[in-house]
């Protein structure tokens, strides 16, 4: 069990970070997560990866701490580090758009972003994870993607008649 601590606590809190959006809640996830998997540690069966049952676990706990709270929180973006602060704050800003596309899409298209894009997942891991066909997943990705881009799209138009610039469509 330590082992399995040692290995995957620090992937498994990025995965709640990325569902609840808060660094000490995320941690609280994880430490949910260990102790029901000590508590059922006799239940699981092997039929998957301990990695991947770990990632399901913490995903189903994001799922009802975020049910039972009935919020989402503020995103952070302190990640950047571009050497002018006017690319820091360029980049806060698209970050920040960005994620906030992503929080206000549908639970499933969320899902599958998250997987694919910031876990770099393929699409039959998702499949497998989620208990869906590929094509299934094909088609959620796609329309997130189409779902961001409209959002994203219209926070830049938001963006630009609030300075009265224009916005040159690029597509």
């Amino acid at each position: 069990m330590e082992e399995e601590i040692r290995l995957h606590s620090v992937y498994l809190h990025k995965i709640a970070y990325l569902y609840v959006k808060d660094r000490e809640l995320a941690k609280d996830v994880v430490q949910q997560v260990w102790l029901k998997r000590m508590k059922q540690h006799a239940q699981f069966r092997g039929d998957s990866d301990v990695k991947t049952y770990l990632v399901r676990m913490t995903i189903n706990v994001c799922h009802d701490l975020l049910r039972k709270q009935k919020k989402w929180y503020e995103p952070m973006t302190d990640r950047v580090d571009f050497q002018t602060p006017e690319h820091i704050i360029l980049q806060k800003e698209r970050t920040a758009s960005l994620i906030d596309a992503i929080h206000r899409l549908p639970f499933k298209e969320r899902e599958v972003i998250i997987l694919h894009y910031f876990e770099e997942w393929t699409t039959p891991e998702i499949a497998r994870f989620l208990a869906l066909t590929p094509s299934a997943v094909r088609s959620r990705l796609q329309r997130a993607r189409a779902h961001l881009k409209q959002r994203v799209k219209g926070d830049f138009d938001e963006e630009a008649a609030r300075s009265g610039t224009t916005v040159y469509d690029i597509d």
